[in-house]
């Protein structure tokens, strides 16, 4: 199975390497301008921004968190989260928090929260893509009603889960060993954060990834015409792609799903500056990350 995995991504790799192959160099030269210097200043906000959201999830279960800490620990996973398929390499996280002496549970809290709020906000985005794509409705309108529901929802949902947590703690149970009891400890641990900062770091976090689909727009309208919502599908096709640990970043199933859904065989150039724009990205993002961890272990090394 595990060679199957590998041989998969490597045939999708070279699908994408193929969609580059066939792009006028005209257009490489148009999307590797000036403005790329602007887009990375964009990029390098959007994640000073994320790493401060990582440091307030992080204070949110733990008082003992420093921003200086988190800043590492994001940067440096970061850097491994580009490079492994299905973005395992935010996985790293429990060790570098687990050194930082982090409890398990708080780790725990800390990389669910993390993810849970990722996943809403892209599912939002997602919704928005797919009622403005449909509606003649103002996007910006539908965007509102939908960030306004995705909150409503999680508040409710807060309770809710809050009921089956108080359901489950008013029952006997006999052994601290029992599925019923690691459910009911795993929820109860997650509840440190109130419903209200919860909703929170969910606005915040749609807010973030909207800016990233700015830097992607921007980078792809620059050589050919796409709108925002367009590049809101292409992000929720994308963050598809990456989820699927088959792919090394998504190249490949990226390209396959774009070309049988947002596009068609002949917008080759499209998909191929939409690849271009998000290696851009990855490369910036991962050398961000590798210089953090360079200069980290100089430090230690340095104090021996």
């Amino acid at each position: 199975m595990k060679h199957v995995i590998n041989s998969l991504k490597i045939i999708l790799l070279i699908y994408a390497i193929y969609f580059l192959s066939r792009i006028d160099l005209k257009i490489i030269s148009e999307i590797l301008d000036k403005s790329q210097i602007f887009l990375i200043i964009i990029l390098l906000i959007f994640h000073m921004l994320r790493s401060v959201r990582f440091y307030l999830i992080s204070k949110e279960f733990d008082q003992k968190a420093n921003y200086n800490d988190s800043f590492i620990i994001y940067y440096i996973s970061l850097a491994l989260t580009v490079i492994t398929p299905g973005g395992i390499g935010q996985l790293s996280r429990i060790k570098l928090l687990s050194d930082r002496g982090f409890k398990n549970i708080n780790i725990y809290n800390i990389l669910m929260i993390e993810k849970i709020t990722d996943v809403l906000a892209v599912l939002t985005i997602m919704l928005y893509f797919l009622f403005a794509s449909i509606s003649l409705i103002n996007p910006f309108l539908i965007l509102l009603i939908v960030v306004l529901l995705s909150c409503t929802l999680i508040f409710f949902g807060y309770l809710f889960i809050q009921l089956i947590s108080n359901i489950l703690s008013n029952k006997i149970i006999k052994s601290k060993k029992s599925y019923i009891y690691i459910i009911h400890k795993l929820i109860k641990s997650l509840q440190d954060m109130s419903k209200e900062r919860l909703v929170l770091t969910f606005f915040y976090t749609t807010l973030l990834w909207f800016l990233f689909i700015y830097i992607l727009w921007l980078g792809i309208n620059n050589v050919v015409d796409v709108n925002f919502l367009d590049a809101s599908g292409v992000f929720v096709i994308n963050s598809i792609a990456v989820a699927i640990p088959i792919t090394f970043s998504g190249y490949g199933l990226r390209e396959i799903i774009l070309e049988f859904t947002m596009y068609d065989v002949n917008s080759y150039n499209t998909i191929a500056v939409i690849t271009l724009q998000y290696t851009i990205i990855y490369l910036v993002s991962f050398l961000i990350g590798s210089l953090i961890l360079i200069w980290t272990k100089y430090k230690k090394w340095t104090k021996k």
